[in-house]
């Protein structure tokens, strides 16, 4: 099979996240059946990461899970669409042509493959990966507009709860409003200094609200305001403050979810993309990349596909955006183990 194959293979394979594991197998039996010294890494019950050559210097990885099916796979004038064709089969596609493409050679070129698991959940998949791996170099496969990132944003994922009174829906105001209530809580988070900073391949921060409830459909006031909100945060940021404020503006709350940016300063990997011609970027949502970085590696992300796309249901890729990706990859992998770093 080749690349474009394979591709196609994969994104007509389902991962949503939490039933990955099945794409796991998939992925271990064809390397397997290359004689290549694949092995799963356990990281739950029926959820095993993919390894090949962990130990290398260089790990080029990207997870096998993506979010609950939003758009069904179809290949038509080119493109490839439905959940996954961005997010992240390309990079699972890449990293199987590179094990086909260079075999046992890849693991004495110090280049070593991780397919992780639950990256679109807890990231317990690169979680896991980091606890027995600290490589010294990442290339984390993502939607980067073919741009090589070196810098990646964080978020604060947050559940909230506004009450009021319950009264006759037409005499709200003896009651209270809980969504007007919300909304205006909502307001002061926009207004806080941490929403002020800005990076310049980051942009300024947001607040998305992931999830919002109010009302059931009984003629009274909304009684409860139920919201969850991810805040993005900027690297200079401290994670620890962004929390207390929103704990005093809203009382309080359930943190689901921590992810933490990072920047990779004088990145040595940076310069053998910019050498093919890639322009500079930043990844404006958590990856597994952020685990790697955790443990002194220096990483960064690329990969073919627009993020707007990912996770929508317009998702789609053209092949020989993917086709692009692949060349670059394998020349950066033969200039890293040339040691032209």
């Amino acid at each position: 099979m080749d690349i474009v194959d394979l591709y196609l293979n994969l994104v007509a394979f389902p991962s949503p996240t939490g039933s990955e594991g099945h794409l796991a197998k998939y992925v271990y039996h064809i390397l397997r059946s290359w004689d290549l010294p694949a092995q799963l890494q356990e990281v739950e019950r029926d959820r095993c990461n993919v390894l090949l050559f962990p130990d290398a210097d260089l790990i080029v990885n990207s997870h096998l899970d993506t979010v609950r099916i939003l758009a069904p796979f179809s290949y038509e004038g080119g493109y490839v669409y439905g959940t996954g064709s961005v997010d992240a089969k390309p990079g699972i596609a890449m990293m199987l042509a590179l094990a086909r493409d260079y075999g046992l050679r890849l693991g004495e070129m110090g280049v070593g493959l991780a397919f992780m698991v639950d990256e679109e959940g807890d990231g317990r998949g690169s979680e896991t990966f980091v606890s027995e791996y600290a490589p010294k170099f990442g290339i984390t496969l993502e939607p980067t507009d073919m741009r090589v990132c070196t810098v990646e944003a964080g978020s604060v994922e947050v559940e909230v709860s506004v009450r009021a009174r319950r009264v006759h829906g037409a005499v709200p105001w003896e009651g209270g409003d809980s969504l007007s209530e919300f909304l205006k809580l909502l307001a002061r988070v926009k207004r806080q200094p941490f929403m002020r900073e800005e990076h310049p391949l980051l942009g300024p921060p947001h607040v998305l609200v992931l999830r919002l409830e109010a009302g059931d459909g009984v003629y009274s006031n909304p009684e409860e305001t139920r919201a969850m909100l991810e805040v993005k945060i900027l690297p200079n940021t401290d994670v620890n403050e962004v929390i207390e404020r929103l704990e005093r503006i809203f009382g309080e709350l359930r943190i689901r979810d921590v992810s933490r940016p990072f920047e990779n300063h004088n990145s040595r990997l940076e310069g053998l993309f910019l050498r093919e011609g890639v322009g500079r970027g930043g990844m404006d949502s958590w990856t597994d990349a952020e685990s790697l970085f955790s443990v002194g590696a220096d990483v960064v992300v690329f990969g073919p596909g627009r993020l707007s796309l990912a996770h929508s249901r317009e998702e789609r890729l053209h092949i020989q955006e993917l086709l692009r990706a692949y060349r670059i990859l394998k020349r950066v992998i033969e200039a890293f183990s040339e040691g032209k770093l």
